[in-house]
């Protein structure tokens, strides 16, 4: 009888953090714990977020040092112990982890990487993550943009396996809707919808000086939905208390009664907002040092069927498909994003749009991300 093969999972983004990366993380482990003999070291209260009966090694967040020389302890021990096949970073922070640990137990390594980790602004970073990712055995990545930048960092891109993030499809509901207009007291509104955590790079705040005075001109009921709290857990969250200057612009642009900010939300909440918007914007900015790996909150949007609206910034021209689940702006082009706002609130949501969302969605579902992922490490085992 073959040996199963034995995976090590070494990453900080894991639930209970909230975000895309923890989120990818969490599917990944999950679904390679239904082929594979899966084993997690990651931040405290993971447990409580993996697969019944899953082995998982946890670590508290804070100090950072602290959670990176731990898990560096955990990773080697359970290496060691238990001989995985892999041992597969959930990022290129924890990617050093990965390297060594398989190093000493004989084992492959991976990294998965979304775009940040490879193109951040730290020199001690860049002196010393990076080398190491160069050197690890695989190479994942969560956009064709985010492979660019690894091969311009000097990753040999016969190391890299493309594996675009994934989106559950849900079933579309209008009571989900009306309960979430009818709780936000949304009823008779339009609804502009963002979702995300407050961070400079999403780019809200220009967009609330640039384009939401001339759209609320127009659509005077019309409310910006803000669905995301600010990145305190984030390495890279760039200046803190992004909502107070979103509120600053609002307040300058005299709009300030138009913008709803509902912090977390729940899955069925989310769902709900998704389905009762109007648009979903996403007006990433291009930042040095920062970058838009994918956004999943695209294809999310996309599989309830609403239409995106978004700068073509980093990753986010694989997350939306032009005149089919949304349009791309070219880059800090408000007068064009604007108008096409505008025009889509004119319009409204149309029975061809839903169809046309649902159907890029499908593309880009959790079950072929499952198949994909599974298809790679098919491979991997293989070569090992």
């Amino acid at each position: 009888m073959q040996k199963k093969f034995k995976i090590l999972h070494v990453t900080r983004n894991f639930p209970p953090l909230q975000g895309g990366m923890e989120r990818l993380n969490q599917k990944l482990f999950y679904m390679l714990s239904q082929r594979w003999q899966m084993i997690l070291c990651g931040p405290k209260g993971a447990s409580d977020y993996a697969p019944p009966g899953s082995t998982v090694k946890e670590t508290r967040l804070n100090p950072l040092a602290w959670f990176l020389t731990k898990t560096m302890c955990l990773a080697i021990f359970n290496a060691l112990k238990n001989r995985p096949e892999l041992v597969i970073a959930g990022s290129g922070l924890t990617a050093p982890i990965a390297y060594v640990a398989a190093k000493l137990s004989g084992a492959k390594s991976a990294v998965y990487l979304h775009g940040l980790d490879v193109v951040v602004e730290n020199k001690f970073y860049q002196w010393c993550w990076l080398p190491l990712i160069r050197r690890c055995d695989h190479v994942l990545v969560n956009s064709k943009n985010t492979s660019k930048l690894a091969v311009d960092k000097g990753v040999a891109e016969s190391k890299i396996d493309l594996l675009l993030p994934g989106t559950d499809i849900p079933i579309l509901d209008d009571k989900n809707a009306n309960n979430f207009r009818s709780e936000h007291g949304l009823v008779n509104s339009k609804i502009l919808l963002v979702v995300g955590r407050l961070t400079a790079r999403k780019g809200i705040a220009e967009f609330v000086a640039n384009c939401l005075p001339e759209i609320t001109q127009t659509f005077p009921e019309l409310k910006l939905v803000v669905i995301g709290a600010e990145a305190t857990q984030a390495l890279a969250s760039g200046k803190p208390n992004e909502k107070n200057e979103i509120q600053r612009q609002a307040a300058a642009a005299g709009v300030s009664d138009s913008i709803r900010f509902l912090g977390r939300c729940s899955d069925q909440q989310l769902s709900g907002a998704y389905q009762a918007a109007d648009i979903h914007i996403f007006p990433i900015i291009e930042l040095p040092g920062d970058v838009e790996g994918f956004g999943m909150v695209a294809i999310e949007a996309a599989a309830h069927g609403l239409h995106t609206i978004a700068f073509a910034v980093g990753g986010v021209s694989e997350s939306v498909a032009e005149n089919q689940s949304g349009d791309l702006i070219l880059a800090g082009d408000y007068c064009q994003f604007t108008k096409k706002v505008l025009s889509r609130l004119s319009t409204g949501r149309k029975d061809s749009d839903l169809a046309a969302c649902l159907a890029f969605a499908e593309k880009n579902s959790w079950n072929n991300f499952e198949k994909n992922i599974n298809s790679i490490c098919n491979r991997w085992q293989v070569q090992s």
